[in-house]
């Protein structure tokens, strides 16, 4: 097992956060690294990340621990030194002090990326061995050469919108940014300057008196009802109904290419966003968008038996 400590610390002019953002953020955290471990290491390895009781004043700082441990059955098998650990995790995420960086401007980490980028989908991801490097290409053909494991990151729709959940309480006009740290040094940071203009949504409805309220999660879905053209989907999570609009660009030229069908009581693993907007009369609005499909999981079928 390894193991590594790193901090969030959310810098808040009240000396308080909202736990309806807090939690939000720590579960995308979370999520980040979990996806960021699958991608790396495969099913060899498990990483969960815990929070610790060490909250200093001056900012709303939450202590985390990363545990990665290597799974029993993969243990016997002879690759150690191609597992990336805790500390390596958090590196190739967050990257190292900012004040010993390379080039600057340069995308040392996936946060970088994320910044720079605005957490945009990459045009494409190419890879040249020769060089060990791995080209980013986005819609506007600017274009950037990083580390093979950080382009792979990057190019992961999971991760991005994770990263996108955990600095997302930054665009509260109440917080100014985020730190991450590594004890006293500080690791990477995020403004309100490096977030998508989406996210500076709370910001114009907290003007106009109402309050919203943001979460993507990774979810397990039921179709109830295919919608093929311009429309919401029905879906259910096993306990609710409710109606959603799919972005997936990806998903929706499949469906265009008839390169996927849907039957009755599919599945989907989906990246879904909730927003719910509580206006001044205090009425309550939630709204669905399916960001990502990750998986179509077709149920299965009966088939008859030879009379």
């Amino acid at each position: 097992m390894s193991k590594s400590h790193f901090q969030l610390a959310y810098d808040v002019r009240a000396g308080t956060m909202d736990v309806n953002e807090l939690a939000p953020a720590l579960l995308a955290t979370g999520d980040l690294l979990r996806e960021a471990n699958r991608q790396l290491n495969g099913e060899r390895s498990d990483v969960t990340v815990k929070v610790q009781s060490d909250f200093r004043r001056g900012s709303f700082e939450v202590a985390l621990v990363v545990d990665h441990t290597i799974l029993e059955q993969a243990k016997n098998l002879l690759f150690p030194a191609s597992m990336v650990g805790a500390a390596a995790l958090i590196k190739l995420l967050f990257g190292t002090e900012i004040g010993k960086r390379g080039v600057v401007g340069a995308s040392e980490s996936v946060l970088d990326l994320w910044k720079r980028f605005k957490g945009e989908r990459p045009k494409s991801v190419i890879e040249d061995p020769e060089k060990k490097i791995t080209i980013i290409i986005m819609g506007d053909n600017n274009e950037v050469a990083v580390n093979p494991q950080i382009g792979s990151l990057y190019g992961n729709d999971a991760i991005r919108y994770s990263i996108g959940g955990a600095v997302h309480p930054v665009a509260n006009p109440e917080i100014k940014g985020l730190e991450i740290r590594k004890g006293e040094t500080i690791l990477n940071e995020v403004t309100k300057g490096d977030l998508p203009a989406a996210t500076d949504e709370l910001s114009s409805s907290e003007a106009t008196g109402a309050k919203v309220l943001r979460a993507t999660k990774e979810v397990m879905l039921k179709v109830i009802r295919a919608n093929f053209e311009k429309g919401k989907w029905g879906f259910s999570d096993g306990m609710a109904r409710f109606s959603a609009d799919i972005a997936d660009p990806e998903f929706k030229r499949q469906l265009d290419a008839k390169e996927i069908g849907f039957y009755k009581d599919d599945r989907i693993l989906a990246l879904l966003t909730t927003t719910q907007v509580v206006t001044e009369q205090e009425t309550l609005e939630s709204r669905y968008v399916i960001d990502k499909v990750l998986k179509h999981i077709h149920a299965p079928r009966q088939v008859d038996l030879p009379q």
